[in-house]
């Protein structure tokens, strides 16, 4: 069943003035948004597959606040859980909270700020 024009433009009113639809769109740093790229076409390349979960970087996570960037499932039955910063950029409040806890639960958030130092992490899981 068609709409005519005035339900259509009536309707795109109502759309404008919601604020929930103009989501915060943020331009990640481009470093950062460098490394996490390279980080996925690392787990990509492997054999069998790395499977990871990664954050959005254009948005607040959506997984949970201060969540890291990526957990990544290596074989093995190993996880490795990865907060991607710019040098000299420290965690968020939230960010330094979810690692304690990780940390009392036994597991690790590296804080990584170049490839170098996310190779250094997983040289140990390669074949």
């Amino acid at each position: 069943m068609p709409i005519t024009p005035q339900q259509f433009q009536d309707m795109q009113a109502r759309v404008n003035r919601n604020p929930l639809r103009e989501p915060e769109v943020k331009s990640p740093p481009a470093t950062e948004r460098i490394l996490h790229d390279r980080i996925m076409e690392f787990c990509d390349s492997q054999w069998p597959r790395w499977k990871f979960i990664h954050a959005r970087m254009d948005m607040r996570s959506t997984i949970a606040v201060g969540a890291p960037d990526f957990t990544i499932f290596v074989p093995g039955g190993k996880v490795v859980c990865v907060e991607c910063k710019r040098k000299g950029q420290k965690p968020t409040v939230q960010q330094s909270a979810w690692r304690m806890e990780m940390n009392k639960l036994g597991h690790d958030i590296k804080l990584i700020t170049s490839m170098d130092e996310f190779m250094d992490v997983v040289k140990g899981m390669l074949p």
